[in-house]
């Protein structure tokens, strides 16, 4: 870890304090960006991506709510997962846990009912009173993801 009083490890020869600390605004994203990476092994965003990231996320977040709003008593898992897979073509978008992994997530989103744990597969079993149900929605919108759940009962 870099101290206040080290030479920057930007080769400016000031004081990391005076010159990349990290309350002072950025010199060059670039070179933050790659500072960050070789630290933190964070990957910074422009504002651009952020921006893409949260679309992506307020489509999973109405798609989830719109499913969570269909999620009744006698209705399938596999008809919320056909409704959330019209939702993200509609909205020009991919589930993405469709195709995922090996062997291949089958469905759009994932439905974990009762003792499933996560990640559960909808299936043609219908919804009963007393159900309890994780929802999981993640949504790939030009080319960025978004991921939420919520529990429904």
């Amino acid at each position: 870890m870099i101290a206040r009083n080290d030479p920057c490890w930007c080769g400016s020869g000031k004081k990391w304090k005076k010159c990349h600390h990290p309350f002072l605004p950025p010199q060059n994203f670039e070179t933050l960006k790659a500072q960050y990476w070789k630290t933190h092994q964070i990957i910074l965003k422009t504002p651009e991506e952020i921006a893409g990231i949260r679309a992506a996320g307020k489509l999973a977040a109405t798609i989830l709510k719109k499913v969570c709003a269909k999620a009744k008593k006698g209705v399938t898992t596999e008809e919320l997962d056909a409704y959330a897979m019209k939702l993200h073509e509609e909205a020009g978008a991919t589930p993405a846990p469709l195709g995922y992994g090996s062997p291949p997530f089958p469905k759009g989103i994932c439905t974990s009912l009762n003792e499933v744990i996560c990640h559960g597969i909808p299936d043609d079993r219908p919804l009963e009173d007393g159900d309890i149900m994780n929802i999981d929605v993640t949504s790939i919108l030009n080319g960025f993801f978004g991921d939420c759940s919520a529990m429904v009962c």
